[in-house]
């Protein structure tokens, strides 16, 4: 097992938040945004209500 994932992922497969996910479920250390964060960027109109 990896001691840290570095995320170099591009697009919604990649950053949609369900990978960051389950590597919080494996308890996998990662680098770059946690799933909510990542899900919420997305999500174009969430986003701009929060920020």
């Amino acid at each position: 097992m990896a001691d840290i994932v570095f995320m170099a992922l591009h697009g919604e497969n990649g950053e949609n938040g369900k990978l960051q996910a389950a590597f919080d479920l494996l308890g996998v250390k990662y680098t770059g945004s946690d799933y909510l964060s990542s899900a919420i960027a997305m999500n174009k109109g969430m986003a701009k209500q929060l920020f």
